[in-house]
């Protein structure tokens, strides 16, 4: 909805946007020196530029849901996993078992790092596994006022929360919830 009214009407308008397009090569690394992106699979691959709003619709539904709900799932129980270190060490000393041999626990004490180093990673890991913004469509900051955005947001918003009852539902019937991926726990926009 806020695609169809914030961009240009017509496929052909969108063929003659510069900007766009430009946009396009930036994110796909197309005959750009100072391009750092090169993103594999840009719609208007095949044409080498956007050709309808609906190939700008998956593109931004990519970028959007890839600092939302992709950072979230892959930053989010970062704490979980490595608080136990080992569980999950972030490094160990001497070289790393090459066999199914058996190790006693003096062999597995000797491989982990000192308590400061282990310490260390926890505090990090439990850093980066904290929400530091609002959650997604909950901005900080009110930049959407005119009633087709702000209509579009309340309905993101609406659709969000239905989600979240759907999974907190399931996660009521399962031994270890899983709320990674709740829209109340993801966040607007990757931040440390």
């Amino acid at each position: 909805m806020l695609v169809a009214f914030s961009l240009p009407d017509t496929d052909d308008a969108i063929l003659r946007d510069d900007e766009l397009q430009s946009w396009r090569k930036e994110l796909a690394g197309v005959d750009c020196q100072h391009c750092t992106c090169a993103f594999k699979g840009v719609p208007g691959e095949r044409e080498g530029r956007f050709s309808s709003s609906g190939q700008l619709v998956d593109t931004f539904t990519s970028i959007i849901f890839t600092c939302s709900v992709g950072h979230a799932a892959a930053n989010y129980q970062q704490y979980d996993e490595y608080a136990f270190p080992p569980n999950y060490p972030a490094m160990l000393n001497g070289r790393a078992p090459r066999d199914k041999v058996a190790r006693t626990e003096k062999d597995i004490m000797a491989t982990i790092p000192e308590q400061d180093v282990l310490l260390d990673t926890m505090v990090v890991t439990k850093l980066l596994s904290d929400m530091g913004t609002n959650r997604l469509s909950d901005f900080e900051v009110q930049y959407l006022f005119d009633p087709v955005s702000v209509s579009a947001k309340e309905k993101l918003r609406e659709d969000l929360d239905e989600i979240s009852v759907n999974i907190k539902e399931r996660n009521r019937h399962l031994k270890h919830p899983f709320t990674f991926l709740d829209p109340e726990f993801i966040p607007n926009s990757i931040s440390i």
